[in-house]
């Protein structure tokens, strides 16, 4: 074996996570553009958990997958976005701020919350 395959197979897997929609269960907001800036603060630590979801981000963590949140949510709201991640006991390593804002995303890479079962 050289030492970049080595290397690749040492190297822990590193698993992005979306928040709102895959982690959250925002579904039953029929517009989240309606709610008032003043009020995405209380918002975001009320919003309900997709536990099913979490579960099995609790459990690659555990495998030593490391996971990285992220969301489009501004900066204004790291404190009440981590709040909510500590709430709901999510088991992450970085938190990403301001992704960007897009209807659909083209990834090679992307997995849609029920197919985490390829994930090896």
């Amino acid at each position: 074996m050289n030492l970049t395959d080595k290397i690749e197979k040492e190297r822990k897997k590193v698993i992005a996570v979306d928040l709102d929609g895959t982690l959250t269960n925002v579904s039953y907001i029929n517009n989240f553009w309606d709610i008032p800036m003043n009020e995405l603060g209380n918002y975001y630590l009320k919003i309900k958990p997709n536990i099913k979801v979490i579960r099995k981000v609790n459990e690659l963590y555990a495998k030593g997958f490391i996971i990285n949140v992220f969301t489009s949510r501004w900066d204004l709201y790291k404190t009440q976005t981590k709040a909510w991640l500590d709430n709901h006991n999510v088991k992450y390593h970085e938190l990403h701020m301001n992704k960007p804002f897009y209807d659909f995303m083209i990834d090679d890479k992307a997995l849609r919350p029920n197919e985490t079962g390829k994930i090896k």
